[in-house]
């Protein structure tokens, strides 16, 4: 889950992989073009504080 309490409720079941740690725009752009049919979400791209 995402978040605890209610706002985690809300949020509901999440799931997410980390590529690599230093993945670039440009990475990501490759692997969407690569992979047509997966979708691609890429968030926290220059944040981990939480």
């Amino acid at each position: 889950m995402h978040g605890t309490g209610e706002i985690g409720q809300k949020m509901g079941l999440v799931s997410g992989f980390v590529l690599q740690s230093a993945m670039t725009g440009e990475d990501i752009l490759q692997v969407c073009v690569n992979l047509p049919s997966t979708k691609v979400i890429a968030v926290h791209m220059d944040s981990w504080n939480h």
